[in-house]
């Protein structure tokens, strides 16, 4: 069973590294990847060894909860957490409110003190000594009330070794604190080491403050990123009016049934994909479409859940619930996508594990060097107060949240923005893989043109040809290829009634069979019937082609009888796309079973010159790998029957309506049937890979400047020290950078 989880109490990206290796290391569990980005958990287990439960155990020992309550299984609402991201933001506000009044007193409290230590002002002993007893009462409070996930942190670490930032932080305002309060509780004894006069109170009470500010900024942006999600959410009905023992009666959606009749009245949103069983209505599909105008939808026509009846009441049966729906699909597709991780991001989270227990070894160091030997350089500095100060200070300024935040807002932003034109990733590697692409290769069918062939011309060689075509009718209604749906729907206007099939066989892309009446009939293509030695009207055959026509053949095992060609329409589309792909440096590439002249015809229309005609479905696997061996190749597919070549393909990617979203075998799929938003999602691949770059660079060189600074090694040769306030204020406008940067995408037109 693998299921994605919330998570609640992670307070930085450190926190999704632990949850992720605690929880791996337990033998019951196959996999587990946590996204701090998304608060999410994407757990696989061996339901015969275990339960959500015990794995929900294993992660409160860490003072984390996973959210596992009961859902459901028609109910595809497991993946809104609007409750948990707005728990989230209402903590973080809670924690400001509390904290800013102490902190502008705290810091007109340092102005005042900094003005005595200066002589600016008279320095009146009742006040003094009346901010000097406040002080400590601020600093107790903002420890123990708005700091008190972080002291959990260090009895963490000391409890289970499980560091994370909280540890850093919590370590490094902790020290300060228990120094402060020893100098002043027992002051007698310390006078004769230090300045007893000079704690670090205040800058306890400003760096939690900052900190507190900070986190609500970044539970504010981090919000925004699941919007995608919330947006596909809130598209979805709360209730259904289906018809119950001859009544109507109003129920929660999750308890619809496959089955049900459903009552969708006008202006009201269809609450589940289904089938019209009556009467007709035109239906708003534009989120499915992005089509302004209503489609006429008929009985037996099949409609999608959330899309808007117009003009008409209809009754609907209910084909999909839960997570077969379209709605939810999407849903899937754009959580797990979202939760993902690129390579680059392993490969962070392996350098993350070492960072804690190194800056650890960094602040130590430091407050060992400067309280041994520091007075051999600097004998006018106290080294015990400079020692405490250069611990304190490394571990406040050396929060890594940037670079664990660094390729997952990144890929979140592009999912969200991906979603929104219509681009699903099923994970990370894959869209960040597309920008690398060289080469794409087409189907002719539904991706190049518009998929509704129409039969455009016949030759009856024996027979007539209404019999011949409600044979031919009789075959293609069992089969799913568009070209069998022009030839059903045009028997259908003429109303030829369908003859009964018997052993019914097929060949994908080559031919079908069929038994009427004892005597066998196949529809197939130029090389079947070539290869059965059957004579053929070769300049028939050629002069339709050169017009863009499709031939095929009606036959029984020794006789042709009918020869007929439909045709298809290039999509406008479809030009422009492939256009803007050669201007991307993409080599564009048709492979069909089409007849060569047909397809040489539409690629010519379309702006391509490299094509591949009257391929067999299992040769395109073959044709794939040949290229890859000079190109990245992405490939475009209506996913239909074409598995094996989308799984070979570098980046396979599926053309879909919408009531196919998840296409196993591809990598990415592209709704509504554009090929515009191949060049879309090139397009913003390449932008989130430069803005992961950028959130890497900035965050390394962040830490590494800031912790040396912090240290003081910078002291002897520029004589500059950090204020502990001031290094925090670095440290969030550090992630807060990363987070804008990845927000950035959004708004750059593609």
């Amino acid at each position: 069973m693998k299921q994605t989880y919330p998570i609640n109490g992670m307070d930085c990206a450190s926190c999704a590294i632990t949850i992720t290796n605690k929880v791996s290391q337990l033998e019951w569990i196959k996999s587990c990847e946590v996204n701090f980005a998304t608060h999410n958990a994407v757990i696989e287990f061996d339901e015969t060894k275990t339960d959500i439960t015990k794995v929900s155990d294993e992660i409160e020992k860490y003072w984390y909860e996973l959210v596992h309550k009961s859902i459901d299984k028609h109910n595809h609402n497991e993946w809104a957490h609007d409750d948990h991201n707005n728990s989230d933001i209402q903590k973080t506000w809670n924690n400001v409110l509390i904290s800013t009044p102490l902190v502008i007193i705290s810091i007109g409290i340092m102005v005042w003190m900094i003005g005595i230590d200066y002589a600016w002002r008279p320095k009146y002993e009742v006040l003094y000594e009346f901010f000097h007893h406040l002080l400590p009462i601020f600093a107790t409070i903002m420890l123990f009330v708005v700091w008190w996930n972080y002291i959990l942190a260090i009895w963490r670490y000391i409890k289970y070794g499980v560091a994370s930032m909280d540890t850093l932080v919590g370590i490094g305002t902790g020290v300060a604190y228990l120094y402060s309060f020893l100098i002043t509780a027992l002051e007698e004894p310390f006078s004769q080491f230090v300045n007893t006069d000079r704690n670090f109170y205040e800058s306890v009470i400003v760096v939690i403050g900052f900190i507190a500010i900070g986190k609500f900024m970044e539970a504010r942006v981090m919000a925004k990123t699941d919007q995608a999600i919330k947006a596909l959410l809130w598209l979805q009905v709360k209730d259904a009016l289906i018809i119950k023992n001859n009544w109507e009666v109003k129920v929660p959606l999750h308890e619809v049934q496959v089955g049900d009749i459903m009552i969708v009245k006008p202006w009201e949103k269809i609450p589940l994909d289904g089938i019209i069983l009556s009467w007709e209505a035109d239906i708003d599909e534009s989120m499915i479409t992005w089509e302004p105008l209503p489609i006429l939808k008929k009985q037996d026509d099949v409609v999608i859940g959330a899309t808007i009846v117009t003009n008409s009441a209809i009754h609907v049966k209910a084909t999909a619930v839960g997570k077969d729906t379209y709605l939810s699909k999407i849903v899937a597709i754009v959580s797990q996508a979202q939760n993902s991780k690129p390579q680059i991001q392993k490969v962070v989270d392996q350098i993350m594990q070492w960072f804690i227990p190194v800056v650890l070894c960094i602040a130590v160091w430091s407050a060992v060097f400067r309280l041994v030997r520091w007075n051999m350089f600097f004998p006018w500095i106290n080294p015990i107060e400079f020692a405490i100060m250069s611990f304190v200070w490394v571990l406040v300024i050396a929060c890594p949240c940037g670079l664990w935040l660094a390729t997952p807002m990144a890929i979140m932003t592009w999912v969200e923005h991906g979603a929104k034109n219509g681009i699903l990733a099923k994970n990370a590697e894959g869209l960040l893989k597309l920008r690398k692409a060289t080469i794409a290769v087409f189907d002719k069918t539904w991706t190049i043109t518009m998929g509704k062939p129409t039969l455009v011309e016949q030759l009856s060689i024996t027979g007539n040809d209404e019999e011949n075509i409600r044979i031919l009718a009789s075959l293609e209604a069992l089969s799913s290829h568009p070209i069998a749906h022009a030839i059903v729907t045009y028997a259908k206007e003429k109303n030829y009634e369908n003859y009964s099939i018997d052993n019914f066989k097929h060949l994908d892309g080559v031919w079908i069979q069929g038994t009427i009446n004892s005597k066998v009939y196949v529809v197939s293509k130029l090389s079947y019937v070539r290869d059965k030695w059957l004579p053929i009207d070769e300049d028939t055959i050629t002069k339709r082609t050169k017009e863009g026509k499709t031939p095929l053949i009606l036959s029984t095992w020794n006789e042709i009888l009918w020869y007929y060609a439909v045709a298809d329409t290039i999509k406008d589309m479809s030009v422009q796309a492939i256009q803007d792909l050669k201007d991307l440096g993409i080599l564009p590439v048709m492979i069909t079973g089409d007849h060569s002249n047909t397809a040489h015809f539409i690629a010519q229309l379309a702006g391509i010159e490299k094509v591949y005609a009257e391929i067999q479905p299992e040769q395109k696997a073959s044709i794939i790998k040949d290229l890859q061996k000079e190109w990245i190749v992405v490939m475009v597919w209506d996913g239909i029957n074409d598995a094996p070549a989308l799984a070979t393909a570098d980046i396979g990617i599926a053309m879909s309506t919408g009531t196919d979203v998840a296409i196993e075998s591809a990598d990415l799929t592209l709704l509504h049937w554009d090929l515009s938003k191949l060049v879309k999602a090139i397009k913003i691949s390449k932008l989130t890979q430069s803005a992961i770059w950028q959130n890497l660079a900035w965050a390394f060189s962040y830490n590494i400047i800031w912790i040396p600074l912090a240290g003081g090694a910078f002291y002897p040769f520029l004589g500059v020290l950090l204020n502990p306030a001031f290094e925090w204020t670095a440290m969030a406008f550090s992630d807060l950078t990363v987070i804008g940067n990845s927000l950035r995408l959004q708004m750059k037109k593609i």
